[in-house]
């Protein structure tokens, strides 16, 4: 008689519904389960025979972070975050938390995650759809932060970095010139210097202290308080008591824009500004792009002449 516990199941189903052969050869990734291939991503670096650059490591949620250094070029895929907050998420509401991680390689791309602090020493690396304390950014290019919320962005000796569609506190760079910055939702403090800012938000909101040092060859298009960007280029100037957003909502879900607000459609080409505008809008929950499995009933039980009777709600996301 064989026992599959639920997040094997899970597993089983998503990688029977996704061509996982874009991404090189999937595994499991679980530190509370021991049915998975590695309980951390150390340990599946660490197996050469086995496990190469290109490879995907799904990240599974757990009550205990996962850390380490990233050392080869994965793409590390996590439930999302928020997941008991946002309807249509998956039935488990776990998060998969990547806490004080350093990445040093290139080309590492890491979505649907809840990140604690996360160290970036390499080139091409993409942050996408997460959740974050800080992002540190030293010496590296070419490096994407999108659809993504957190707290502090941090660079420094760097180039060609991108931030779009992100709701995030603060923005700080102490040297390096961003390529764009974008569609965002800044709630506090901003000192950059980017070729490109455009169609965000500077809020001020009262539990941040708000200051702006922007340089940008292009600064078009954004909405803020106190005349801090002018009016000129499409900049616009909101005034207290201005209806921007909607009036409630979950952590992410209440940066949308409200549908009455006098800002909406007001970035460059009719798109709203803010995270939710754009080519690429912010996605509540961080969700990756795969099956989202929403309801499973099973017994947990099977055997060879019966199989394992499953019944489950996928959702296209």
């Amino acid at each position: 008689m064989e026992y599959l516990t639920t997040n094997r199941l899970t597993l089983i189903i998503i990688l029977t519904l996704l061509y996982t052969s874009v991404f090189g050869k999937v595994w499991r990734i679980n530190n509370s389960d021991d049915s998975a291939d590695y309980e951390s991503i150390t340990q599946a670096q660490l197996d050469d025979i086995h496990v190469f650059e290109g490879d995907t490591l799904y990240l599974e949620g757990s009550l205990t972070s996962y850390d380490g250094t990233i050392n080869k070029r994965f793409v590390i895929i996590g439930p999302g975050y928020y997941l008991n907050e946002n309807a249509q998420g998956p039935y488990s509401n776990i998060e998969a938390r990547l806490h004080n991680v350093y990445v040093r390689a290139e080309g590492v791309y890491i979505v649907g995650i809840n990140l604690g602090s996360i160290y970036i020493y390499d080139d091409q690396v993409v942050i996408e759809k997460c959740r974050f304390d800080q992002i540190q950014l030293s010496s590296c290019s070419n490096v994407i932060i999108r659809q993504s919320i957190g707290d502090r962005i941090s660079v420094g000796g760097v180039a060609n970095i991108i931030v779009k569609n992100s709701i995030v506190n603060d923005i700080n760079s102490s040297s390096g010139v961003f390529s764009e910055i974008s569609n965002n939702t800044f709630l506090g403090s901003v000192t950059a210097s980017a070729n490109i800012f455009r169609n965000n938000i500077l809020f001020e909101e009262e539990a941040f202290t708000n200051s702006y040092n922007i340089v940008s060859a292009t600064t078009e298009y954004n909405l803020a308080k106190d005349g801090v960007l002018g009016t000129e280029n499409g900049n616009k100037l909101y005034a207290e008591g201005d209806v921007i957003f909607v009036a409630d909502g979950t952590s992410d879900s209440k940066w949308m824009l409200d549908a009455e607000s006098t800002y909406k459609s007001s970035g460059k080409g009719g798109t709203d500004p803010g995270a939710f505008g754009g080519n690429l809008p912010y996605e509540l929950s961080g969700l990756p792009n795969l099956p989202i499995i929403y309801e499973i009933e099973t017994s947990g039980v099977g055997n060879d002449s019966d199989g394992l009777p499953v019944r489950i709600k996928v959702r296209s996301n």
